[in-house]
């Protein structure tokens, strides 16, 4: 006996939180469990604002000609558009294209050219005025000259003349340049060309540019012209002009880099004007390329103008944002603290809805940001169709609701968003309510694919929009019906396997009698496995009274005892025979063996990998009634037994479906032990223990009820009425009455209905 008190008390102490065991420790987990809270808020705000950022200055924007415009956007200053990047590099290019090569004029060489001839006019003149007797050339000793030409120059009169005809002729071919060569590969595209001076700069045509060849039959040309009586004459000019005039203009590539450098950034990047409050482009219309431009313009001003302005001012739209988003999530919040309160104390709860609605949001990034697609196609019905799904309606369309708004105030979206994606949640909510096969989502598609169709009719010719972008949006909403349903049958098995929630699709496989453990209990206590059939009938019958979770609590009735199955004999509906195990067992330790089906049932369930709501309801549906046969008992052997070590350990059911499953386990047994269960009597047995459950409190954390506590007992009673119906008695029955057999073995059985 002292071992299965040991086992119970540690069984207790296991069950104690930290908080009664270390003072002071209830208030440090209550700021634990708030930090955590407020810390998933905080992290939700933020992952929404990156998610959609402040307009303009997200990297990347990118605008397709064609699409239709989900929202108007009107200058919010005056601004100039930029010119189309292809254009503007073509004009650019052009620009760069229209500067000629320049050619620079040597200067020094010039000189260099014209000293040379001044010293031999010098010293043709000094031997025309006979100061010396031979023409001397020793001042210039690398020209040679031919004999004909020296003989020419020595001439009197005539050599000066040759000679200063040659110096104008020089300084006239060397002032406009004289190149190398003009077929270079640099001018074969131009048809002129620039020459430069220190003096002046003219355009030059590439076939009147000057080379060595061209010099010399210009030479020619002007020697016919000047000395045309003097073949001689004629001969000596040419040959000086070509042995004293050279090239002195040569290509300058870094001038002409530098000027077609300038000639590009000459060209102005911009190609008119958008006034402050002038209309960029309206919500539903199509995108031409003057949007394009005009769009694209705004964007670049807002980059430049958040690269000059203050770190403050940056800050300010997502300082807006991020108010916004804090203001729905304390709505939320409200709701929750004033109606749902078992979800806010539940941190695994929070953070299912807020990585739902971040599912969505995130998705309403890809599709507006990046895709660049209508917002119809933004899945806000997958919020209602999981939270639903995973924990409770109200819930689900006030989240719906919000994630709405929210997307619609993050991304700037119009008044026909939000009409057609609130009708999408409401009927979203309303059409996955009681969902137990996976085949009802086609029905929830039909009906959220035309709560889309209705709602974008209505709000976009109520807008005004043009009939075939109303007719593109509503496809839209109809493709997005689809992609909402086939996200949700695709998310909910692992949401529920992430965060331990259970479905009415999970509970409807767990109500598979075949299971192995069902089966299992089936075989081994079949008694017990008979008795959670019919309260299972009974907890689903009284569910449905009151709007409970009739799927959850027949599955759970099915469980709730599946600890006995280690030890069923020591149970009276499995005991074969009129006498129990507990005949030679003190109180105490009959206690103790009952106490411990609620524990091993509990560890059961956790071996076989039920939900955590089932492990809940099998912990919880006895509560912390008192075991009052074998307290009578003890109370026999010892009168100041106490109490409490009679009670099972509790907790009390937390939950309608919890308490449901207690009462209807009660008066099933109770019912069963009835010698004459005439409907009259039925009723009452009903009736006292419904009424002595409430009194004792142990239904005083589910949430019911009087109302609620009424029609559950009024929905016990023809159940238990057809169950346990009279029945006339057969000869056999009637010989054994006669004997006393009768009464015997039913006093034996209600001595042992626990």
């Amino acid at each position: 006996m002292m071992f299965w008190k040991d086992r119970a008390r540690k069984a207790q102490a296991k069950e104690r939180t930290p908080r009664a065991i270390f003072p002071g420790t209830e208030q440090f987990a209550a700021k634990v469990h708030a930090a955590e809270k407020l810390g998933i808020g905080l992290a939700f705000v933020i992952l929404a604002i990156l998610l959609f950022p402040p307009s303009g200055i997200s990297p990347g924007s990118e605008y397709r000609e064609g699409a239709v415009s989900d929202k108007q956007i009107i200058a919010p200053f005056e601004f100039s558009v930029l010119k189309d990047d292809g254009r503007y590099e073509a004009e650019k290019k052009a620009a760069e294209d229209a500067v000629p090569p320049i050619f620079t004029i040597d200067s020094q060489q010039t000189t260099k050219y014209m000293a040379r001839l001044a010293a031999l006019r010098q010293a043709v003149v000094a031997h025309d005025e006979g100061r010396s007797r031979a023409l001397n050339l020793s001042k210039l000793p690398d020209v040679k000259l031919s004999e004909e030409t020296q003989a020419v120059l020595a001439t009197p009169r005539t050599g000066v003349e040759v000679v200063e005809a040659v110096e104008r002729f020089a300084n006239q071919v060397l002032e406009t340049g004289i190149v190398r060569t003009k077929r270079l590969a640099e001018t074969a595209a131009y048809d002129t060309v620039r020459m430069k001076s220190e003096k002046f700069e003219l355009s030059v045509p590439v076939a009147s540019l000057l080379d060595k060849s061209g010099v010399a039959s210009r030479a020619l040309a002007e020697a016919a012209v000047l000395f045309s009586k003097s073949p001689g004459a004629a001969s000596a000019f040419v040959e000086v002009a070509g042995r004293f005039v050279d090239v002195n203009a040569h290509l300058d590539p870094g001038r002409t880099a530098m000027e077609r450098a300038r000639a590009r950034d000459a060209v102005s990047r911009f190609d008119g004007v958008v006034l402050q409050g002038e209309k960029i482009i309206g919500s539903h219309e199509r995108i031409t390329s003057e949007h394009i431009k005009k769009l694209r313009s705004l964007e670049y001003y807002k980059r430049d103008l958040g690269e000059k302005t203050s770190r403050f001012e940056r800050s300010l739209p997502y300082a807006s944002k991020f108010v916004i988003t804090s203001l729905f999530l304390v709505v939320f919040w409200a709701y929750l603290h004033t109606r749902r309160r078992r979800i806010l104390a539940e941190r695994h709860m929070i953070l299912l809805l807020a990585v739902t609605s971040l599912i969505v949001l995130a998705l309403g990034s890809l599709v507006m940001n990046v895709l660049r697609l209508p917002p119809f196609l933004i899945p806000v019905a997958l919020v209602p169709f999981l939270i639903t799904l995973l924990l409770d309606d109200e819930v689900a369309f006030l989240a719906g609701i919000i994630t709405t708004l929210m997307i619609a105030t993050l991304a700037g979206l119009d008044l026909v968003f939000i009409v057609a994606s609130l009708a999408a949640v409401t009927t979203g909510v309303y059409t996955v309510i009681g969902v137990r096969h996976r085949r009802q989502f086609y029905r929830s598609l039909l009906f959220v694919a035309a709560a889309y169709v209705t709602a974008i009719f209505a709000a976009g010719f109520g807008s005004k929009l043009p009939g075939s972008t109303v007719v593109l949006s509503a496809g839209y909403g109809i493709l997005n019906s689809f992609v909402c349903v086939l996200a949700a049958m695709a998310l909910l098995p692992v949401l529920e396997s992430i965060f331990g929630l259970t479905t009415n699709i999970k509970l409807l496989e767990l109500s598979d009698l075949n299971r192995p453990l069902l089966r299992k209990m089936m075989i081994e206590a079949p008694g017990t496995y008979h008795h959670s059939i019919v309260v299972g009938s009974l907890a689903e019958a009284a569910a449905e009274a009151i709007g409970a979770n009739s799927l959850l609590a027949r599955v759970g009735s099915y469980y709730h005892d599946i600890g006995k199955i280690s030890k069923p004999e020591y149970y009276v509906e499995n005991q074969r025979n009129a006498r129990s195990r507990h005949d030679k067992l003190s109180p105490t330790m009959s206690c103790l063996i009952l106490e411990s089906h609620v524990r091993e049932g509990v560890e059961l369930a956790e071996q076989e990998k039920l939900p955590r709501v089932i492990r809940q309801l099998i912990k919880e549906h006895h509560g912390t009634s008192l075991m009052a046969f074998f307290y009578q008992k003890a109370l026999e052997i010892d009168s100041d037994a106490p109490v409490d070590e009679f009670r099972y350990p509790g907790p009390k059911p937390s939950s309608k479906e919890a308490a449901i499953v207690m009462l209807a386990d009660s008066v099933e047994a109770a019912s069963r032990s009835l010698t004459s269960p005439t409907p009259s009597r039925i009723r009452g047995v009903v009736t006292r223990i419904v009424e002595n459950r409430a009194t004792e409190g142990e239904l005083d954390e589910c949430g019911l009820t009087m109302a609620e506590l009424t029609k559950i007992r009024e929905s016990f009673v023809p159940i238990l009425i057809s169950i346990f119906h009279a029945r006339p008695s057969y000869p056999e029955d009637v010989k054994k009455k006669e004997n006393g057999d009768i009464g015997k073995e039913q006093t034996e059985k209600d001595r042992y209905q626990y």
